[in-house]
């Protein structure tokens, strides 16, 4: 059954309104759930007929769920804690953008959808060669714990949490859905920021997420600051070792640099590539998210759905 565009509003603030953040009319035509056709003019009326009508409310260009304004405050004190982790992010980059086979760094989770609080941490989605996943986690799992970056025990706040890392042959990942209209999954992918990214491989990935496409029609790559490069030396030392381990060499460091990483995941074992897909760890993608939100989300989403439509019918 096709969705009206009343629908389609109504399911996105909702959405959104789980992690206390009122959309600005752009920002909610670029993320309309299951959006029909309709252009930023018809949703302009739409959204003034829906206010008037007392169904969601706006105030300085916000529109948000009736009796939820406080959530324009939580999220402009959101904007503060965002932009210093995102300074750190991009830090971070800085020292591992020269890992040889590394392609692409992306800021997701919290950081990414703008939520994140003074307690989060910063989790990166990394893009690595095809056949060098491995060896790209060992080098940057152990540069930003030398330099005191990494999460480790109970010190997470503004610190880099390495979760995600997929290879450049597994950009797909429409199999890793908890559920198969997967909403958390499908805004998390989209409201990515990448902060080294030379051969745009982000917006690549969204191409090869078709299933995403189908659930937010109107989605557009977000527009972030120029992406870092490595300097003279960086770009010379990525490439010297990108061509000393191309080869049979290279695929013998990648096997060591399995061997040892799969013993210290080996707490991970039992729960990695079950049906939830919140662990899994194969040569293609690295995903370790102990707490995955995803289902949490959609049914707080849902049961927050179903409350909305008889507040206010």
């Amino acid at each position: 059954m096709s969705q009206t565009i009343e629908q389609s509003i109504i399911q996105t603030l909702t959405y959104f309104s789980v992690a206390s953040f009122p959309l600005t009319k752009e920002e909610l035509y670029r993320h309309l759930w299951r959006a029909p056709q309709i252009d930023q003019l018809n949703l302009e009326s739409e959204l003034s007929d829906l206010v008037a009508a007392g169904r969601i409310c706006e105030k300085w260009g916000f529109y948000f769920l009736p009796n939820e304004e406080k959530n324009i405050e939580i999220r402009r004190q959101a904007v503060i804690f965002n932009d210093q982790k995102l300074s750190k992010a991009r830090r971070a980059a800085g020292f591992i953008a020269w890992v040889p086979f590394l392609k692409a760094i992306m800021v997701c989770n919290s950081v990414g959808r703008e939520v994140a609080t003074r307690e989060s941490d910063i989790d990166l989605y990394i893009i690595a060669q095809s056949g060098r996943l491995w060896l790209v986690r060992a080098f940057t799992n152990s540069i930003l714990r030398l330099f005191g970056l990494r999460t480790y025990g109970r010190k997470e706040r503004d610190r880099i949490c390495l979760s995600f890392f997929v290879t450049t042959e597994a950009l797909d990942l429409s199999a890793y859905r908890a559920v198969n209209e997967d909403i958390h999954f499908a805004y998390w992918l989209q409201q990515m920021v990448p902060v080294y990214d030379p051969e745009e491989y982000y917006a690549k990935m969204l191409v090869a997420n078709t299933w995403v496409g189908d659930l937010l029609p109107n989605r557009k790559i977000k527009l972030t600051a120029p992406s870092l490069r490595p300097g003279r030396f960086g770009k010379a030392t990525k490439r010297f070792f990108e061509i000393a381990w191309r080869g049979a060499y290279g695929n013998l460091v990648e096997k060591q640099a399995k061997e040892i990483q799969r013993l210290k995941l080996k707490p991970f074992n039992d729960r990695a590539n079950k049906a939830d897909n919140g662990i899994v760890i194969t040569d293609a993608i690295i995903k370790l998210h102990e707490h995955d939100a995803r289902l949490r989300y959609r049914e707080e989403w849902l049961k927050k759905q179903n409350r909305t439509y008889v507040a206010t019918t």
